[in-house]
């Protein structure tokens, strides 16, 4: 679910001038490609945080469909100019990391887009990418555009702590967008597919929130802000297989997650065995107990 921080940020110098922005821009997108590996949609190049965030996870079949919407706000201790540099939204996806569908979109989509480059998205690849990432990114009331990403696999440089598992690879689409509205609260909605992991007779989602400038006080002030909901159809189960803090078990059929900063989600879903359980009503942890901060 999609989660959304300000991970890597990078501060521009303020003698820097505007003529000299888009090629110091382009300088600091490319470098981003041995950027830290981790999750979650950030807003890069600016000191902002994630003020509140909705995330719905659907399964449906191999896939996790996911619907987040998010506002980002630049941090009090932001310098003044950063409303008028560059901003970049970052949105990294988890895939599998194998296939055993030789000639299954993911077999193909990771045939096309290797690891250790930069990929360009051709016309003739973008129908690929679009059916097995699909994804969406608006920024405000305008559809933010992407042309390029790169790919990370386990055990390569700058991979997060938090990155536990060999069997999937995580892919960063990155674009830059009018970051006016950082400083009242940008508006970012995403809806992408994430491809399951096949674990035995099992699928397996894998997620990585990131909240990155936010401090306990603001957590603890707007704890009720931000929720993820990760649902399966009655005929499936979901339990969580890491150690989350914070989950509330509704049914057998839907959790609620209160994200937690570079902890990893992994959520198991399986054949139900048993009747579907009745329509689940909604929880939500108390602001009062005790959240592991970033």
């Amino acid at each position: 679910m999609p989660v959304f921080h300000s991970a890597n940020t990078v501060r521009a110098n303020n003698t820097v001038s505007q003529n000299t922005m888009p090629i110091r821009a382009a300088c600091l997108y490319f470098g981003f490609a041995l950027a830290t590996a981790l999750a979650n949609p950030s807003i890069i190049f600016h000191e902002s945080y994630i003020e509140s965030e909705d995330l719905t996870i659907t399964v449906d079949g191999e896939y996790a469909n996911f619907l987040g919407n998010f506002v980002f706000r630049s941090s009090r201790n932001a310098p003044e100019n950063e409303t008028e540099l560059a901003a970049c939204i970052e949105v990294p996806i988890w895939v599998p990391a194998h296939s055993d569908e030789v000639n299954g979109p993911i077999a193909r989509f990771l045939a096309t887009f290797p690891t250790k480059k930069l990929a360009w998205i051709k016309p003739e690849t973008r129908p690929l990418v679009d059916e097995v990432i699909g994804l969406t990114i608006k920024a405000g009331d305008k559809l933010v555009p992407y042309k390029t990403f790169p790919s990370y696999a386990y055990g390569e440089r700058g991979v997060s702590r938090a990155w536990t598992r060999q069997d999937v690879r995580c892919v960063y689409f990155r674009e830059f967008f009018d970051s006016s509205s950082l400083k009242d609260g940008a508006k970012i909605v995403l809806t992408y597919r994430q491809p399951l992991i096949r674990v035995g007779e099992k699928r397996l989602l894998f997620y990585v929130p990131i909240f990155r400038n936010l401090s306990p006080e603001l957590l603890r002030m707007n704890l009720k802000n931000y929720h993820i909901t990760v649902q399966c159809s009655p005929g499936e189960t979901l339990s969580a297989t890491s150690e989350l803090t914070y989950y509330a078990a509704n049914s057998s059929h839907q959790l609620h997650v209160l994200p937690e900063h570079e902890r990893a989600i992994e959520i198991e879903i399986e054949k139900a065995d048993q009747p579907s359980d009745p329509a689940p009503t909604a929880v939500h942890p108390s602001a009062g107990q005790n959240a592991r901060l970033p």
